[in-house]
């Protein structure tokens, strides 16, 4: 619950309210806010102001929304380079907490550098599926879109590693 009136304090909250569902998930904003109580008693944020920033959340060094199939899954996963993830399945509205090993993160943002500089490998087909990559790369953000089942060869390796890492979130939130 937030007061609608709060959020017309965010800079370009007109341009905001008119970006799909889908692709404001994407977006990242940093709020400054307190929190109130309804008349009910029911906390919520009221936001003082607040402005769409670039990039994950502090600390992420990996970000992916996976996306598309025929059951339209959209599901995402945030890592940070000592290995903690966060996993989230949108359609379920299930999320887990987890840890991969720190040089497994490591060794996901090596094989990673290549792709990224592409910007987007395979083409989009119905019924496909779409990774959405961000990692933190040599001082910037950048992000590469790889088309399953349409992706080159050199992105199999990255596509197991992300594809165990969300089948490890997934399967956790399941069990919840």
């Amino acid at each position: 619950y937030a007061e609608g009136t709060t959020l017309g304090r965010l800079r370009d909250i007109a341009e905001l309210r008119r970006t799909p569902l889908l692709a404001a998930r994407e977006i990242l904003l940093r709020l400054r806010s307190r929190v109130r109580r309804t008349t009910a008693g029911q906390p919520y944020l009221e936001v003082l102001e607040g402005e769409q920033v670039e990039g994950l959340p502090i600390g992420v060094v990996l970000g992916v929304t996976y996306s598309g199939t025929i059951a339209g899954l959209t599901e995402q996963l945030m890592v940070l380079r000592d290995g903690a993830a966060y996993y989230v399945n949108w359609n379920l509205r299930r999320s887990h907490v987890f840890r991969v090993e720190s040089g497994a993160v490591a060794d996901v943002l090596r094989k990673l550098r290549p792709l990224l500089e592409r910007g987007t490998v395979g083409t989009a087909i119905p019924d496909g599926s779409t990774y959405r990559v961000t990692a933190w790369e040599t001082e910037k953000w950048r992000t590469v879109t790889i088309h399953v089942p349409t992706a080159p060869p050199e992105a199999d390796e990255v596509l197991k590693d992300l594809g165990r890492w969300l089948d490890q979130g997934r399967q956790a939130a399941l069990r919840r």
